[in-house]
């Protein structure tokens, strides 16, 4: 149970470059087969028993990313002032999020009937309504605008101080939220430094950074185990009590059965950073990591241009052929388009590698 002593300025982890590209894979597959699921009832059990599992099991994706954030940037040994910090990273965020929320914009408007004009646009922009997925950019920016302040706490904290903000973090997100769901009770207790995915920030940092005995790394799998299968089995349950329109209660990132998966996940590839070929899997993985940030943010689009004038989602074929046809297809038409804006001067900065 002692410190696990890694300094992330002179050693690369081998196995976020593994994390990372899974993660960028199962958000294309995660959509990919999301349209299945608002069809219960309506097509074959089967075909929608598909695509839930497909999903279900994709769950971790997102909030390994906001861990694998966590845990580069909360590292107390890298020490910059927050002036520097920020610097260094508002080109990375903010010109993406910029750039991007334009570019989806300008499709809704072409192809979504969107309200053609400035002030609908920006109302868009700051209240998180311009495209499905960029909710991931408004949180990570947030998350970074804390970063200064939190490493401070992570500096000075405790293995036994950060264990109680997880707790307080899990009680007062995860469980209260079941609470809220199965009782109708909403708990007016809050914790507002331990809530949201800074949680899974914080979550990400302590999983890097300390070891493990072996009964506690069974017990966080055995827990992520559990946590699929309560997505799995309790999601179709619910969708029929509500008259079978979906219920996606189990799906939701800060969800007990999320957070379990996604610390299970992590703490599985750290196990296995002693068994990858370190210069193999850089070789290897580089060209995709680069593009994993560009795949995420134009994938979307991809999907879109795929449904409009080609007539192909996953609905196209059998939902288990389908499925992984469309995230590989899209994930590929993804990717050339990604290396390729990034061979373009002052376009590549709306695609950080």
């Amino acid at each position: 149970m002692n410190k696990q002593v890694i300094d992330l300025t002179k050693q690369r982890i081998y196995y976020f470059d593994w994390l990372r590209v899974l993660a960028t894979i199962s958000v294309v597959v995660l959509h990919a087969a999301a349209p299945l699921l608002y069809e219960y009832g309506k097509i074959p059990a089967n075909d929608w028993w598909t695509g839930h599992i497909f999903d279900s099991v994709t769950r971790w994706c997102v909030p390994i990313f906001f861990m694998m954030s966590g845990a580069l940037m909360l590292n107390p040994g890298k020490q910059e002032s927050a002036g520097v910090f920020f610097k260094k990273r508002s080109a990375k965020v903010l010109i993406p999020f910029i750039a991007w929320s334009c570019f989806y914009i300008l499709v809704k408007m072409k192809m979504d009937d969107m309200e053609k004009n400035p002030e609908a646009a920006f109302k868009a922009i700051l209240s998180d309504n311009v495209y499905y997925h960029l909710w991931f950019l408004y949180v990570i920016i947030g998350l970074y605008a804390i970063t200064p302040i939190l490493k401070v706490y992570i500096a000075n904290a405790s293995r036994r101080n950060i264990e109680l903000f997880l707790v307080l973090w899990f009680v007062c997100t995860s469980v209260f939220s079941l609470i809220a769901k199965f009782y109708q009770v909403k708990m007016g207790f809050e914790a507002f430094p331990a809530s949201g995915y800074i949680g899974y920030f914080v979550l990400g940092y302590y999983l890097f950074k300390y070891s493990f005995n072996r009964l506690s790394k069974w017990g966080i799998y055995l827990i992520g185990v559990a946590g699929l299968c309560i997505t799995v089995f309790a999601t179709p349950e619910m969708t029929e009590k509500n008259n079978g329109t979906f219920d996606g209660f189990f799906y939701h990132y800060l969800n007990v059965s999320v957070v379990f998966m996604s610390a299970a996940f992590f703490l599985f590839f750290k196990e296995l950073q002693e068994r990858i070929n370190p210069a193999g899997s850089y070789r290897v993985l580089k060209p995709f990591n680069q593009a994993s940030m560009g795949i995420y943010l134009v994938h979307p689009f991809v999907f879109l241009v795929l449904k409009k004038y080609f007539e192909l989602d996953a609905f196209s074929f059998t939902p288990i052929v389908g499925i992984p046809f469309m995230a590989l297809l899209t994930i590929a038409i993804s990717f050339v388009i990604t290396r390729v804006l990034q061979m373009i001067p002052f376009v590549r900065n709306v695609v950080p590698n």
